[in-house]
């Protein structure tokens, strides 16, 4: 393949990889141009496109772990108040502690270890 046939192949794969990209298709759009480089080792363009869409695509992995990370707190926090619902209602009222009260407790814990 003469340098031509190589520029304007990466020419055709960029092109493929901004419509792929369009999309939201980003792991196609990267594989166009892994075949962008691989067709001219040298191609500024090719690399550049290639890495923005590896940003992009680790910007979008951080984005659903964080997304994640906060349905888990979010759970978690349904599921503690539903458990302090519970024990509200099944403590009588003599026996419920304040939260002052039970705050103070905590912080005496530090008295009691050796």
């Amino acid at each position: 393949m003469d340098e031509n046939q190589r520029n304007a192949r990466v020419v055709e794969e960029l092109l493929l990889a901004e419509q792929a990209h369009q999309s939201g298709e980003f792991e196609t759009a990267l594989a166009h141009c892994l075949r962008a480089i691989t067709a001219n080792p040298v191609s500024v363009p090719a690399y550049q496109s290639a890495g923005r869409i590896c940003m992009l695509l680790e910007r979008l992995k951080e984005d659903k772990a964080a997304e994640e990370e906060r349905e888990a707190w979010a759970d978690l926090l349904k599921r503690l108040d539903k458990w302090i619902e519970a024990l509200r209602g099944e403590l009588p009222e003599s026996e419920r502690v304040p939260r002052t009260e039970g705050a103070a407790a905590g912080e005496r814990m530090g008295e009691y270890k050796t």
